[in-house]
């Protein structure tokens, strides 16, 4: 092996492995939210007469990408893309619960159901704003990615865009005696 080829394969390592940890970072942070324990059957999730109720509970809109088991290239790539854009421009709502990315596999249970609602054939990018009782108060299919999936600027910018659009609604509740 040359001395030239030699560095390129190391910096293609180098890249592969500093991507990797990259992801691994943005899971970590996507996971942490998931982690809590869930209430056994019949326990309240909050202690007694601390209840909050439904619509004090705040909305949260939902990114989710929904794919099947088996994914292409172009699949993959369109998911990164939206995924690294929520996680880079709205880390505050996200931090917030304001808003939550979810990758959602919808060939396997829970997935599927999460899906059942919008009908889907392909892998889409569906915006879910969801009251704080979890039902759906609207919804938006992004049918353009695939026609933006070339060009990931304008891909992102896209989403972006109907991002700001649905996350308008979703608001923190207010204090108490405003």
């Amino acid at each position: 092996m040359s001395e030239r080829t030699g560095k390129m394969f190391f910096k293609g390592w180098a890249t592969l492995l500093t991507a990797g940890v990259m992801m691994l970072a943005v899971y970590a942070v996507a996971d942490s939210g998931s982690q809590a324990a869930e209430p056994a059957a019949g326990a309240s999730a909050t202690p007694a007469g601390n209840e909050t109720p439904a619509d004090k509970v705040p909305a949260k809109l939902l990114v989710c990408y929904f794919h099947g088991t088996v994914r292409c290239v172009t699949c993959l790539e369109i998911e990164r893309e939206a995924r690294q854009m929520v996680y880079q421009t709205f880390l505050e709502p996200l931090s917030q619960g304001l808003m939550e990315w979810r990758s959602v596999n919808y060939d396997n249970d829970p997935g599927a159901a999460l899906a059942k609602p919008f009908n889907l054939s392909i892998p889409s990018l569906v915006l879910i704003h969801e009251g704080g009782d979890g039902k759906i108060l609207a919804s938006k299919n992004l049918e353009q990615i695939w026609e933006l999936a070339g060009e990931p600027s304008k891909l992102r910018e896209y989403i972006q865009g109907e991002i700001l659009t649905m996350l308008g609604p979703v608001r923190p509740p207010s204090a108490p005696g405003h």
